[in-house]
């Protein structure tokens, strides 16, 4: 015995067909499968030309990166050696300031007076031995006439106390 959708048929006593078979089922939507356009061929000479045109435009791409890459590395050498130079500047110009102070030093008269007197030999000059002159007009220039005065006492010792000096030097 066999049994369909909770019957019991019996198929040797009913011969009769299992008509729910054929009964109406919900339809299904069935896919429509569109029909595309058929791809033509293109002939070989457009292919060619389409591929030469792609290499074209790929060697002006590289050709155009190329270009910005060496620019760059233009540009950062030129940084660099303006770096270099700014640095550069810089030292020579510390170089100057040193230089000038050694000079203003070596140049004061406090320096040259002390050199002048320890390594020349050199002293101050006394009053007798200046001599002023006296201008008697806008356009003349007159010396005045010097009397002779015996210098003193203590002008002569030191006098001579100098030029002892001097000799032993």
């Amino acid at each position: 015995m066999m049994q369909r959708k909770g019957k019991d048929v019996d198929m040797a006593a009913n011969e009769a067909y299992d008509l729910s078979l054929f009964e109406q089922r919900a339809k299904k939507e069935r896919v429509q499968l569109k029909k595309l356009p058929s791809v033509k061929r293109q002939p070989r000479l457009q292919v060619a030309a389409m591929l030469a045109g792609r290499l074209i435009v790929a060697l002006l791409v590289g050709a155009i990166i190329s270009v910005s890459i060496y620019n760059r590395a233009i540009l950062t050498e030129t940084v660099n050696s303006i770096t270099n130079a700014n640095k550069e500047l810089a030292k020579l110009q510390s170089e100057q300031t040193r230089l000038t102070m050694e000079l203003d030093e070596k140049v004061s008269i406090k320096n040259i007076e002390e050199y002048a007197t320890n390594q020349l030999g050199l002293s101050r000059m006394d009053k007798y031995q200046t001599t002023y002159i006296a201008l008697a007009g806008s356009d003349q220039i007159a010396e005045q006439v010097k009397t002779e005065e015996k210098p003193k006492l203590s002008l002569n010792i030191n006098d001579l106390f100098y030029k002892l000096v001097e000799y032993i030097n």
